[in-house]
């Protein structure tokens, strides 16, 4: 999820992350809530649940409208002043289809469809959030 909410939003300025752990290993019940604050001034949170089964949610919200991502495959779409738009994509191999996009750069067939920026900006995302949730929640600069 981080990866693709720099994709949408850009680098990650700020972060600020709590990690609460209740039960300690090898079956932890870890849950992780990240703040961050994109260089473009959008603000965007990150939560997750170690020990529930895989779920996966994007949120993205606008002045009038929001974009919600459920699961693999699942979109709804809200407009102010309309119905929600449901919408359905067949499922993606997105671990091949990320292998053949590096095959095919190597090959050079094709550029990687990820700029080499965007993932130091997500590798630089993640260490502040690892940082933050380390020191208790204290702020972090990226």
């Amino acid at each position: 999820m981080l990866d693709a909410l720099v994709a949408l939003a850009g680098p990650v300025r700020r972060v600020q992350a709590l990690l609460l752990s209740r039960k300690t290993p090898p079956d932890p019940l870890d849950s992780l809530s990240a703040l961050l604050e994109f260089a473009s001034g959008v603000s965007g949170t990150l939560a997750m649940v170690r020990s529930t089964p895989a779920y996966f949610r994007l949120h993205a919200f606008a002045r009038n409208a929001s974009a919600e991502v459920l699961g693999r495959t699942d979109l709804v779409l809200r407009r102010s002043g309309a119905e929600p738009q449901r919408l359905s994509f067949p499922p993606v191999d997105s671990v091949r289809a990320n292998l053949e996009a590096f095959a095919d750069a190597v090959a050079g067939v094709s550029p990687y469809p990820i700029p080499t920026s965007e993932m130091l900006d997500t590798i630089a995302a993640f260490e502040a959030i690892a940082e933050a949730a380390r020191s208790n929640g204290r702020l972090r600069e990226v």
